[in-house]
This record gives C-alpha cells, sequence and structure tokens, in this order.
C-alpha cells in the first residue's frame, strides 16, 4: 500500500507471508524440518531525499528448525534454529 499524504510525503506499508513446506534433511527420510509459515511486516514515510520506516521480521514469534545435519562422530543430529521475532529501524538519505 502507498499513498501521499499532506506536503508530498509518501507514507507505505507492507506486509508478506513465507511459506515453507516439510523438508527432509538427509537421503534416509529419517529426520524432517516441520513445516512453517512466518509473517513480516514494514510501515514508514518518505520525503525528497529521506525516509524512514519500522519493521518487524517474524513477527508472530515462530519457533522453528532452518536447518539440521548429521554429525557422524555419533552424537546424533544437529540443528540451527530460525530467526526469532526482531523489530527495527531503517532511515535512509539519498544522495
Amino acid at each position: 500500500w502507498n499513498s501521499t499524504i499532506g506536503d508530498g510525503i509518501a507514507v507505505f506499508a507492507r506486509g508478506d507471508v513465507t511459506y515453507q513446506s516439510q523438508m527432509q534433511v538427509e537421503e534416509m527420510n529419517i529426520a524432517q524440518i516441520q513445516a512453517r509459515t512466518l509473517v513480516n511486516a514494514r510501515v514508514g514515510f518518505a520525503k525528497n531525499n529521506w525516509s524512514a520506516d519500522i519493521w518487524g521480521k517474524n513477527i508472530l514469534d515462530k519457533k522453528y528448525i532452518s536447518n539440521s545435519f548429521f554429525i557422524i562422530s555419533g552424537t546424533g543430529y544437529s540443528v540451527a534454529m530460525g530467526e526469532r521475532q526482531t523489530y527495527g529501524m531503517t532511515l535512509r538519505y539519498k544522495f
């Protein structure tokens, strides 16, 4: 969504949803990474060369495994957890 308000100030909002289906992590199909759905959002404004926006990633704070691999030394599977809920602000100036 984009719009203009007041003295030529552009306002924008964006949301996105990403879905990753279940994945097998090795050829024997023993271990799986479960399906996941993540929601991100961004809102901000811009005028002339300036822009500012606030954003959130994984705003529903879904806990998920992003990767897994088998450790040959016999300790089993190791997993990497996905990025947790994150918020931030971005300021930009175009030269």
